[in-house]
Parts: structure tokens; C-alpha cells; sequence
């Protein structure tokens, strides 16, 4: 069941992630994650935004495409 709350979640970018997912373009793709409390999107999350602050600023790094299996705050 979708959340009708928007949420957000700290993440990081995962280098090397051609070593998980054979079908990731280096060239165009990255994969964001959290190494340590596993966050990540989740389904229903496609066409999310990935933001990082910029200064002030909130800039949209990326869109969430491809998801795997995720782990929430309630997990």
C-alpha cells in the first residue's frame, strides 16, 4: 500500500554498482543507498526526486528508476 506521506530518507552514492546489477550504464546511471541502515527507494517510489543540498539550495540530482528490495524505518 503506497504511503500518501511524502518521506525522505538519508542515502548515499554507491560506487560500483555495475557489481550488483549487471544492467546499470555507469555512463548515465547511478545507485543510491544507505551502506549502513540500508534506506533506499522503494517500489512505488519511481519518479521520485533525489535531492542534495546545495548551500541554501535544494537540487535534484536524479530520479529514482529501477528499485530493488528496501528497507524502512519500520523494518
Amino acid at each position: 500500500q503506497p504511503h500518501h506521506v511524502l518521506k525522505q530518507a538519508p542515502v548515499q552514492v554507491i560506487g560500483n554498482c555495475e557489481k550488483y546489477w549487471q544492467q546499470i550504464n555507469n555512463e548515465q546511471q547511478i545507485c543510491l543507498g544507505h551502506r549502513t541502515t540500508g534506506f533506499s527507494a522503494c517500489k512505488g517510489d519511481s519518479g521520485g526526486s533525489a535531492m542534495q543540498k546545495h548551500g541554501s539550495q535544494w537540487v535534484i540530482e536524479g530520479v529514482a528508476s529501477y528499485v530493488s528490495d528496501c528497507k524502512t524505518e519500520k523494518d
